[in-house]
């Protein structure tokens, strides 16, 4: 079958993916451009209060179907689109997703690469940001047989650690190997892309979509995380990473409708950062309308996050009793 030839469905012929994309688009702008949108205002907090109120807008219209007046408009659009990209899509399903997926490879080494340029040009020091060195510190102390929550650390300034070990942990492999600890933000991005490919694969299997409109929304979102100027500058002192993984193999799992697998990697994301504990009530709530009565699942839900969660958030608790402190 010719990949122009593959007609979406009434149910999907809606151009949500362009509605999404828009709204991506937004937030990125939004977020590169925060600084100045909050200079416009008379305080940080009017600014900053602003921006917050649009990431939960823009959050809650992500969720929604596509307005009616624009669901016309988006339709029409993804039709153009697709006649235009058809000349390029003589190949079949295939040959374009593997066209799609040889584009991702490309922009993640470009991608790559233009954060690798940023990482050694500023040096690992507290005089930028004291994340990454409190990491570094705290990796020592953990491989020198010490509670690393039972001291506090000097950047030259004092300041303890309140890092969940679900953030700081994997940086142990870059410490004990005694590489560049900002290899772990590459990681991170070339297994997001690997995520993303995929998604595209299953999803031109599945014959849900189409595989052109597969292929241009998963190439977009690509194309948004890997060449946001604010994820490339963030390398330089990006500590958060391990967390954003954690997200995305708790969404793939969600996608795949694997409960116990999203039920592990709820309990890394809750293992990630204090503000992350609003996943559990919901995902508590997608489980109680997903997933079956065998008792079977109930289990592995149970067991995956609860315990997890437990063993990681222990070694921080041991500091103050404390799981905020």
């Amino acid at each position: 079958m010719k990949g122009h030839a593959l007609k979406p469905s009434n149910k999907h012929a809606t151009g949500r993916w362009i509605y999404i994309l828009i709204l991506l688009t937004v937030m990125h702008i939004l977020l590169d451009a925060r600084y100045r949108i909050v200079s416009l205002f008379p305080t940080k907090a009017a600014g900053f209060g602003i921006l917050a109120a649009a990431y939960l807008a823009i959050s809650l219209l992500l969720t929604s179907s596509v307005p009616l007046f624009l669901k016309r408009l988006f339709c029409r659009l993804d039709a153009w689109i697709r006649r235009r990209l058809s000349p390029l899509l003589q190949g079949g399903p295939r040959r374009n997703v593997l066209i799609a997926c040889s584009l991702v490879v490309l922009m993640t080494v470009a991608g790559c690469y233009l954060r690798w340029l940023f990482i050694k040009s500023i040096p690992i020091a507290p005089i930028y940001a004291d994340m990454l060195p409190l990491i570094q510190s705290v990796c020592e102390t953990l491989t020198a047989g010490n509670n690393p929550y039972e001291r506090s650390y000097f950047m030259p300034w004092e300041i303890p650690l309140t890092y969940w070990p679900g953030l700081w942990m994997p940086y142990l492999l870059t410490h004990v190997l005694g590489v560049e600890p900002r290899l772990i933000h590459l990681g991170v991005v070339v297994i997001i892309s690997l995520l993303f490919t995929g998604f595209l694969w299953k999803a031109v299997a599945d014959k849900e979509y189409p595989e052109t409109t597969v292929c241009i929304a998963v190439l977009s979102s690509i194309f948004l995380f890997v060449f946001s100027s604010e994820f490339i500058i963030f390398a330089n002192i990006a500590h958060t990473p391990p967390y954003w993984l954690w997200l995305s193999l708790l969404a793939t799992a969600v996608l795949a409708r694997r409960p116990w697998l999203s039920a592990v990697f709820l309990g890394l994301v809750l293992s990630g950062r204090q503000p992350a504990l609003i996943y559990a009530p919901i995902m508590a709530i997608y489980w109680l309308r997903t997933l079956d009565s065998a008792p079977k699942d109930g289990i592995f839900v149970g067991i995956g996050f609860s315990n997890l969660f437990s063993n990681l958030r222990s070694v921080h608790i041991a500091r103050s009793g404390s799981l905020f402190s």
